[in-house]
């Protein structure tokens, strides 16, 4: 490549100005010097460019003779008709008129108006590099670097022949760009022009490909609230998906949640762990895997690179930092099994508490309660009392989604839905909130003098003490009653049945527990912790 052959110096850059092009004025004079209140008198308006409390200023306005004459006789015309809106029209006219002439570009040279238009000037440095000059606002002179060259893309001229378009690319103003960075630049982009590259068609690609990558980044608050979306319907409850959203909110978002997806390493979830290992080791360990899942989430939806290690993973990764932990679980705080008919005899008192009815219905089926209040009469037969009747547990609301759960009507439980009136078929049949049924297995428990905690869920584990230990019930028959399939994959695949007569009697020899029709009753333990 041929040295270039630079022409710029320090001193003519200094000095550069843009080019001025003097047109003669037609028609224009000079308006003789006089006070902002003589202008009034003589044309009937006040000069724009001055303010009104200073009369004694001095006017020099240049202007023409035609509009002049022209304006000034259609505001006095206006004054004679009477003509109060055209004489204010003609009157703003007026003023742009002695506004517009002000313009710096109408000026005397030589005793003769001229009109003085300052245009750009390029000033090559060779090497298709140029300075730009141009006059700005308030006759700032503005200089800034272009690089020239022709595009590959041939266009006919006016004269019909083929010519190749001339690319204008700038490369920044002079006070960033200084002269020696823009001959770097310049050489830069002539090594690209000998590769086949177009220059600026190469920035307007990057810089769409950087506001394409804006638009589809995505911070971690938007992936938790896309994944939850996803995945909300696959969860059980409602309240599932609120836990979610709360959990992530309280511990994650204040951390990271602002940050692009992609940018979350494992430096930063170490930093936000940290605190919540050493007071909330528990909920710590549900954030953790929370985080890993939506990490995961954002990789396979091309959010993170497909390539990066999920920074939340414990097993080989985060186990090493917090140490292994033995996994405690929280068992929710349940009924003796010994206090059921107690228990239950004070809930059938409650004959018009719709809760009441609910949590009996729940303790008698043993289905959990997120079941047992989304249930419609659609998952009821139309006859109750049929021997062969069946509540049909969609399964969407049971914890392995294998198939629906049925559960075989003895007569307590078709007592209570008895006591209902029965609705549509998409109408709920027990229109409660799970808040209810809480308050009420407390009050309860406390009406029938019994200490400790208890929750709607915990009844399912007295059906399964109880059978356990007073009963002779084979243990897959009593699983299969609590929604629970049993086995490997191989076994489930040649286990068809769903043990349904079994679990009928089953059923109703626990009803018949809870009402207190066995001797089993006298059997009384304390609550669990």
């Amino acid at each position: 490549m041929a040295r270039t052959r630079h022409r710029l110096t320090e001193i003519a850059i200094r000095n550069a100005r843009p080019t001025e092009v003097i047109v003669q004025a037609p028609n224009v004079v000079e308006v003789p010097r006089m006070t902002a209140a003589d202008f009034h008198r003589k044309h009937g308006v006040w000069p724009p460019h001055v303010p009104k409390d200073a009369p004694d200023t001095y006017v020099e306005t240049p202007f023409t003779l035609d509009a002049k004459a022209e304006l000034v006789s259609a505001i006095i015309k206006a004054r004679r008709g009477k003509d109060r809106r055209a004489e204010v029209i003609a009157e703003r006219k007026f003023r742009s008129a002695l506004k517009a002439m002000r313009n710096p570009s109408l000026t005397m040279r030589d005793g003769k108006p001229v009109i003085v238009r300052k245009t750009s000037r390029l000033l090559a440095d060779g090497g298709n590099l140029f300075l730009q000059v141009s006059a700005g606002d308030d006759d700032v002179v503005r200089k800034s670097w272009v690089f020239k060259y022709a595009s590959s893309e041939q266009v006919i001229g006016k004269n019909g022949r083929a010519r190749r378009r001339e690319i204008s690319m700038g490369l920044g103003p002079l006070h960033t760009v200084d002269l020696q960075t823009a001959r770097a630049m310049a050489l830069e982009l002539r090594k690209q022009r000998l590769a086949g590259i177009d220059p600026l068609q190469q920035r307007r690609e990057a810089k769409t490909a950087k506001a394409v990558a804006k638009a589809k980044a995505m911070t971690f608050d938007d992936a938790r609230d896309a994944f939850i979306a996803d995945h909300k319907f696959k969860w059980h409850s409602v309240r599932h998906a609120q836990t979610w959203q709360q959990s992530l909110a309280d511990h994650v978002s204040p951390a990271f949640g602002h940050l692009p997806v992609a940018a979350v390493d494992q430096e930063i979830v170490i930093k936000m762990l940290r605190p919540l290992f050493q007071e909330m080791p528990v909920t710590a360990g549900r954030v953790r895997g929370r985080v890993e899942a939506i990490l995961d989430w954002a990789t396979q939806n091309r959010h993170r690179p497909v390539d990066a290690p999920n920074p939340a993973r414990w097993k080989g990764a985060l186990v090493h930092v917090f140490g292994a932990r033995r996994h405690e679980v929280e068992h929710l705080p349940a009924l003796a099994y010994g206090l059921m008919p107690a228990y239950f005899r004070r809930l059938s008192e409650m004959t018009d508490d719709p809760a009441a009815l609910a949590l009996r219905f729940l303790i008698l089926t043993a289905v959990r309660t997120g079941a047992v209040l989304a249930s419609t009469w659609s998952w009821l037969p139309k006859t109750l009392d049929d021997e062969h009747a069946t509540w049909n547990v969609p399964k969407e609301y049971t914890k392995h989604r294998r198939a629906p759960h049925r559960v075989p009507l003895v007569p307590a439980m078709v007592a209570v839905l008895g006591k209902l009136d029965r609705g549509e078929p998409s109408e709920r049949v027990f229109t409660i909130h799970e808040k209810a049924m809480r308050l009420l297995a407390k009050r309860v428990r406390a009406d029938i003098g019994a200490e400790g905690d208890v929750t709607p869920h915990g009844m399912r584990s007295c059906l399964k003490d109880w059978a356990s230990e007073t009963q002779s019930f084979e243990p897959m028959v009593v699983e299969q009653a609590l929604g629970h399939w049993q086995g490997d994959e191989s076994e489930l695949a040649y286990r068809r049945g769903d043990l349904l007569l079994k679990r009928k009697i089953l059923m109703q020899t626990w009803s018949d527990y809870c009402d207190g029709r066995t001797d089993s009753a006298e059997n009384v333990v304390a609550l669990r912790a």
